[in-house]
């Protein structure tokens, strides 16, 4: 497994001059079009969405970024092993977590793949960071409507108002605001893909456990084999400062390692 940094997009420098003129929307910190807070809307197959900050790129510089971030993360969404371990401490008051990491691991070789075969359809500009959605090809559902957040009413799944229904799991994350509001969004996305481990693990009996306690010390390691994860909606909390991201998982694509 490797990972590749080379950026190869001489083939996509027309298209990005001609995205930066058409698509170039300036935005507040707090709206953001529709196929952003409402990805799995979008009638548009297989999409993912990458991220790139703008104060130390040009434009140009930052959607290529964003569009290789957005190829990584259409890779690791496709097929990922998730290996969690925790460790925990039993005292005379109670249990309290020492440790909690999780590791993600992917065929990193179809990135390149990706960046050749994938477009960008949307881009969103806001102040310090830009996103952009990419597509296996052109087309008409992308939602470009502005949402502004702190004007609509907070999402019901938002509260864990949701139901694990007959086809897929669902998980939230959640991460507080950042100086640079892409590491907000990017660390709600991937504790939401940690907690679905989670949530998968919990609900799935074939999954392999393993416990082991040395005195008050208790660790527990899991690992879980996710397929076709999808990001469903994303929300931002002005007053509270809470980025939330909701992801799922089709029940039919999980398995244990």
């Amino acid at each position: 497994m490797h990972f590749t940094r080379k950026i190869k997009f001489f083939s996509y420098k027309s298209t990005l001059i001609f995205l930066l003129f058409v698509y170039i929307n300036q935005g507040s910190c707090q709206s953001y079009p529709g196929w952003f807070l409402n990805q799995i809307d979008i009638n548009c197959g297989s999409t993912a969405v990458g991220f790139a900050e703008r104060s130390f790129n040009k434009d140009t510089s930052a959607i290529k970024l964003a569009f290789s971030n957005a190829c990584y993360k259409f890779a690791q969404h496709e097929n990922m092993d998730i290996q969690v371990y925790q460790t925990h401490f039993t005292t005379g008051i109670g249990t309290a977590q020492m440790d909690n990491n999780c590791y993600i691991h992917f065929d990193s070789s179809i990135v390149e793949q990706f960046k050749r075969s994938l477009k960008i359809l949307d881009i969103l500009f806001n102040p310090n960071f830009l996103a952009v959605i990419i597509g296996k090809s052109e087309c008409e559902g992308i939602i470009k409507n502005k949402i502004t957040c702190d004007k609509e009413t907070e999402p019901l799944w938002v509260k864990g108002e949701y139901n694990n229904d007959n086809e897929y799991f669902y998980a939230i994350g959640s991460a507080p605001e950042y100086y640079y509001e892409k590491s907000s969004w990017m660390e709600a996305e991937n504790v939401a893909i940690k907690n679905l481990s989670s949530s998968c693990y919990t609900q799935i009996r074939s999954v392999q456990r393993k416990d082991i306690v040395i005195d008050e010390i208790k660790e527990q390691s899991y690992n879980v084999h996710l397929n076709r994860v999808q990001v469903v909606a994303r929300w931002r909390d002005i007053k509270n400062k809470v980025f939330s991201v909701l992801v799922r998982v089709p029940k039919g694509k999980i398995y244990p390692n």
